[in-house]
Order: structure tokens, then C-alpha cells, then sequence
């Protein structure tokens, strides 16, 4: 009955978004993804072994294997929605994740014309799309993407000074030069100070100044 097992795949859905809701903060939103994908490619791998032969269908293996590959793949997206929002300063999140959603939907168009040319091949079919999802497994590893988990997220877009690295992750660090830097030096030097630097607090909670006076 092909509408209870999209029944089944739709329900499916449920524990892997309750896993990531958890999972999310507690592993890290790079650990989620790379386990989710990981272990996605690995349930379509099991869906092609059990429908490599069409004539002799594994129909109980190639259902059950669908079903934890909608779990999986529906936490790894939840880790990938949620990284690629913190990875853009507020002031202009909306806009890079209008983006990134747009390339995705053109994407999922593409992808379509993928499917259509092997419709009567479901082996290969299942194979590539395991192989993308190793690749997505990997792409923030060998991209060094910087996991935000329990990090404070960036305000301003503006130039990068530097990164922070404890415990294995990455924090960027970014001001606004063009506004607060600006009005601060002019502040400065109207009052006599002198020349002025700025740089990071030890904490990364802003930014400090640090008047240099001349003798």
C-alpha cells in the first residue's frame, strides 16, 4: 500500500526533529550534521542492496531503510538550518539565508532531471544520492566551518579580526569599524587624547579602547 508507507516515511520525520531539537546543543551543530548525513548515506545504502534486484524486492528492508533515512536526513537538515543562520551577522542573516534557500530550491529543480534519467535504474539512483550525502557529511569538515554552538553570535558584518579557538571550535570575531570605530577615534582626538587603537576585549564581549599618549 504505497499510501501508508508514505505514511510511515512521513512519521518518520517525528523522532529525528525531537533527536535534533536535543542533539542540536548538546553534540554541536557540526557533530549532528556529519553523524545525521553519515548515517542517511548509509540507510540508502541498505535501500539499494534491498531493491538491487527488481524482479525480487526486499519490500521490508527497502521500507524500513527509507524510513530511518527520512529521520536522519530531516536532523541533519535541522543542523544545517541552524549553522548557516549563525554563520551570518544579524544585520544581514535574512538576506544570506534568502539566499542559501534559494540555491537549494534550484538545486532540488536540477536534481529533478537526475531523478527522471534514472527512474528505471533505482540502484544507481539511491548509490549517487548516498554519495551526496558523504559529501555533505564532510563539506563542513574540509570547509572549517566554525561550530557557533554556546557562542555568542556576531552583530555587524564588517572586517574579521581574528579567531578564537577553544575546545575545538571557532569563533569569529567581527566589528563594525566603519560606524563605532570611526565615531570613537573622532571622540578621542577632540578631547586631546592622542592617538588611539582598538582592539578586542579578553572576553569578546565588545570592544575596549586603549589610548596610547604622547609624552
Amino acid at each position: 500500500n504505497i499510501h501508508l508507507q508514505s505514511l510511515y516515511f512521513a512519521l518518520a520525520n517525528l523522532p529525528g526533529n525531537i533527536f535534533a531539537a536535543y542533539a542540536v546543543d548538546k553534540i554541536g551543530r557540526k557533530t549532528l550534521l556529519f553523524a545525521s548525513m553519515a548515517f542517511a548515506a548509509l540507510s540508502l545504502g541498505m535501500a539499494a542492496e534491498g531493491a538491487r534486484d527488481v524482479y525480487d524486492v526486499r519490500q521490508l528492508q527497502v521500507v524500513l531503510a527509507a524510513c530511518s533515512f527520512h529521520a536522519f536526513l530531516v536532523a541533519g537538515w535541522c543542523a544545517l538550518s541552524v549553522m548557516t543562520s549563525e554563520l551570518f551577522p544579524t544585520s544581514i542573516r535574512g538576506t544570506g539565508m534568502g539566499v542559501c534557500s534559494g540555491v537549494g530550491r534550484i538545486a532540488g529543480i536540477i536534481v529533478q532531471f537526475v531523478n527522471g534519467a534514472l527512474i528505471h535504474q533505482p540502484l544507481a539512483l539511491l548509490l549517487a544520492a548516498a554519495g551526496c550525502m558523504i559529501c555533505g557529511a564532510f563539506a563542513p569538515i574540509v570547509l572549517k566551518t566554525p561550530d557557533m554552538a554556546n557562542c555568542p553570535l556576531s552583530d555587524f558584518s564588517g572586517p574579521a579580526l581574528g579567531v578564537v579557538e577553544g575546545d575545538g571550535q571557532a569563533l569569529m570575531k567581527i566589528v563594525q569599524d566603519d560606524v563605532v570605530a570611526d565615531s570613537q577615534r573622532k571622540a578621542w582626538k577632540s578631547d586631546g587624547a592622542g592617538d588611539s587603537e582598538m582592539e578586542i576585549d579578553p572576553d569578546g564581549t565588545g570592544l575596549a579602547d586603549r589610548r596610547k599618549r604622547r609624552e
